[in-house]
């Protein structure tokens, strides 16, 4: 496989590293070929002998398919396995895990006496170890090397854990637009302060009338299928996609944007990281973003496809600090400002670090109560027994007791439970207030209890006998063939 420069470059870094038994860290921005890098590391890797194998973590299911199949085309496919919910081929020489996964596979890999492996390559490296499973798990694998990929290898909590600083090799966006590998990108911004961002957004698009399949961003998932509604009614057919999508869904959205069908997606949290669209032609930034979200969202349309000689990022909101990413020097400012916010929170006092905790968990703590109490509406209106579980009056902004966050805990650790499938905001938010008695809504806490146990209890009733000990916690999910968070009794279904 022919290498870019910058990979070629990276390559033997990587091996010396992995030779040393190192924890390095590697920045490659966002569409720069990663996996090809990636794909050569473990190349060379096998290449030591018969009993060297690796593990590889991504954040999601759809990144284990996609990176095992990259993997697979030079590998060979018979040595690349996949690891998650639905796939499970842990006896690979490469196994391409879930993160979310990564304690089962563990256990499993002990059980079987696999040994150690040569190395573990982590995608999205600043996130890799994002819970205290997963840090036992990648201990209790100990693999001799770590090797991590990451575009944006800031953290405001400090340096990443698991891994040594500083980076093994930098490869920015700014240098990417400078070598062809991205192209640049127009931003055009609204100036004018009395348009909200929707109608804002409206007029950008009609006065400029970009071509091609676009995405925008929302907050929440009413928000962006209220916006989407907007946008098709206006003549810019759309359709609002979050983690209640479906595969089969997305899927289906995504042929029908990049056929013409659809115009854009609106999207929460879903189309921000480890996608690879590179006919996105643009984007809209319609929701507040840190300089470091810009990069990752950025890259979103700066990937080179056929045809394509320029992407559009519209900026109603007036977030884009340098308003272009044209020209390297400009992307390499806006990478440098996006490093410097990160130094300076970790700059921060104890208190304020305290201050600033406290204010997220509250805000976490409204988001939580107004989709716990749309969530019960939605499921009494389906005959749900959720009612004997509600707390109301003044009783639901008392602390949580201590039963109710043992349940919310044990949900928010389990990998594939239910709180698995609420919005990626509502879900770090559940599991971050279960983790904070003293900020935990008891009534929020007994609405989402209550409806993951009456949905439960209706996919018991509906599915046939099942064998002495079957879970029927891990059992449903919702399968939502409407981007909405709204239950409906054919979106209510069992998976096992």
């Amino acid at each position: 496989m022919s290498l870019r420069r910058w990979q070629a470059e990276a390559l033997p870094l990587c091996l010396a590293a992995i030779a040393r038994n190192e924890r390095r860290v590697v920045q490659a921005c966002t569409g720069s070929g990663k996996s090809v890098l990636q794909a050569e590391v473990l190349r060379h890797v096998l290449a030591e002998g018969p009993a060297a194998w690796a593990v590889v973590t991504v954040p999601t299911s759809a990144l284990v398919e996609q990176l095992a199949a990259t993997f697979a085309r030079v590998l060979g496919e018979g040595n690349v396995g996949r690891y998650y919910m639905h796939a499970r081929q842990p006896d690979r020489r490469v196994v391409v895990c879930c993160v979310a996964s990564l304690p089962r596979f563990v256990s499993e890999a002990l059980d079987a006496g696999r040994g150690r492996p040569r190395v573990w390559l982590a995608d999205e490296a600043h996130k890799a170890i994002a819970s205290e499973p997963v840090r036992l798990a990648v201990d209790a694998l100990n693999p001799l090397a770590r090797l991590g990929f990451t575009a944006t290898p800031w953290r405001s909590d400090g340096p990443m854990p698991g891994w040594t600083s500083p980076l093994l090799f930098r490869y920015r966006l700014a240098d990417a637009l400078a070598d062809g590998v991205v192209v640049p990108a127009d931003v055009i911004t609204w100036h004018r302060e009395d348009d909200g961002v929707d109608a804002a957004t409206l007029e950008l698009l009609e006065l400029h009338r970009p071509e091609g399949p676009g995405i925008v961003s929302a907050d929440r998932i009413d928000d962006a299928v209220d916006f989407a509604m907007t946008l098709s009614a206006a003549g810019w057919p759309a359709a609002a996609v979050s983690g209640l999508t479906s595969k089969r869904d997305l899927a289906e959205y995504l042929a029908r944007l990049q056929d013409g069908r659809l115009r854009c997606l609106v999207h929460v949290d879903l189309l921000t990281e480890g996608v690879d669209l590179p006919w996105l032609r643009w984007l809209v930034l319609r929701r507040a973003r840190s300089a470091r979200g810009l990069v990752q969202e950025a890259g979103r349309v700066l990937r080179v496809s056929d045809g394509k000689e320029r992407a559009t990022i519209f900026d109603p909101l007036a977030l884009c600090p340098l308003q272009a990413f044209s020209t390297p020097e400009r992307l390499g400012e806006l990478e440098d400002l996006a490093a410097g916010e990160e130094e300076a929170a970790r700059a921060k006092t104890p208190a304020e670090l305290e201050l600033l905790r406290l204010e997220a968990i509250a805000t976490a703590a409204v988001e939580v109560d107004a989709f716990a109490s749309a969530l019960v509406s939605d499921a009494l209106a389906l005959g749900l027994n959720v009612e004997a579980q509600r707390v109301t009056g003044e009783a639901r902004r008392l602390p949580a007791t201590d039963r109710q966050r043992a349940d919310l805990r044990r949900l928010g650790e389990r990998a594939q439970g239910p709180i698995s499938r609420l919005p990626e905001r509502t879900r770090n938010a559940v599991r971050e207030l279960a983790k904070s008695p003293e900020h935990l809504p008891r009534g929020a806490a007994a609405d989402l209890i209550g409806v993951l146990r009456a949905v439960g209890q209706r996919v018991a009733e509906t599915l046939p006998p099942r064998p002495s000990g079957f879970d029927f916690g891990r059992a449903w999910r919702w399968s939502p063939d409407c981007p909405s968070p709204t239950l409906d009794k054919k979106h209510v279904t069992a998976l096992i």
